[in-house]
């Protein structure tokens, strides 16, 4: 006959040395996951920039605000309205971040995920996603703040733009495809290159009597096979990547500073990442 965890220890006390036993096992086993997770997605690997270029082509997107954590989500949701599988993603779907996610609080991040246009074939893949168009209702603005991610992409429109094939930096760094990933991607690997290409990138000055300021952007595509994204910082002609957005400080002095790290977005993450977390915190406003 077989018995769960509940059944037998019902007759135990709660304070038994037991249970006590139990729970520091059980929490021993978590937090060691918990760590090799957080390795597996490159805690400990160093962002070293090389030199490369950046393909370009016609970007098929949608665009929103919310924590870059949540990108993942809104990739699958693309990947699946162009038909692809999960493993042939890289090179063909891709995430610009328009703004550094240590400078605001989640909810202001910026960023669009879509399709990279970059042959023939693909063109007919942008036809069928503008024409996903005339079946979606776009949120409110209630709407676009309180929905949740996997409601939200869908009320999104598809948009275009152009991105130039140009000199990047470039970063190949482990990707596990999970919350734990994203984070350490938007902690470690996003700032570190926005600080390489704001220092290496086209120098300001004039140009056909207009001042040339160079707007940093980061580009990725992940390979959930290869368990590698590769990172792209242009380092020309920045501004064709806000996909006709502010740049990041004007953006920012729209609205009052924000901590990027909040009591309500650490509760965030400890209920996606601990199972059964959301038994013990509040869910956070």
């Amino acid at each position: 006959m077989l018995m769960n965890y509940h059944e037998m220890t019902m007759s135990e006390p709660r304070d038994s040395p037991q249970r006590r036993k139990q729970f520091l096992f059980i929490c021993t086993l978590m937090a060691a996951a918990f760590f090799h997770s957080v390795l597996q997605a490159g805690a400990l690997a160093s962002v070293v920039p090389v030199d490369g270029v950046f393909p370009g082509g016609t970007f098929v997107y949608k665009y929103t605000q919310r924590d870059y954590a949540a990108t993942n989500s809104m990739v699958e949701s693309v990947g699946k309205d162009v038909g692809l599988k999960p493993r042939d993603y890289a090179d063909q779907l891709y995430t610009v971040y328009l703004d550094n996610p240590n400078d605001m609080g989640g909810r202001r991040q910026r960023f669009a995920a879509g399709y990279l246009v970059t042959d023939k074939a693909g063109k007919s893949v942008q036809k069928t996603l503008l024409q996903r168009n005339q079946e979606i209702r776009p949120p409110t603005p209630v709407e676009l703040w309180d929905l949740p991610a996997s409601k939200l992409w869908a009320r999104l429109a598809y948009q275009t733009a152009e991105l130039p094939s140009v000199n990047a930096a470039v970063v190949q760094f482990p990707f596990t495809n999970g919350f734990v990933s994203a984070m350490i991607q938007s902690w470690k690997v996003i700032p570190a290159l926005r600080a390489y290409a704001k220092a290496n990138g086209q120098r300001p000055g004039r140009r056909h009597n207009r001042t040339i300021n160079h707007q940093v952007t980061v580009v990725s595509t992940c390979s959930i096979r290869d368990r590698m994204c590769t990172h792209y910082a242009p380092l020309y002609d920045g501004a064709k990547f806000l996909l006709g957005q502010p740049d990041s400080d004007t953006y920012q002095a729209t609205f009052s500073s924000e901590p990027f790290v909040t009591r309500q977005g650490i509760i965030r993450a400890a209920r996606k990442v601990f199972p059964g977390a959301h038994y013990f915190l509040p869910n956070p406003q």
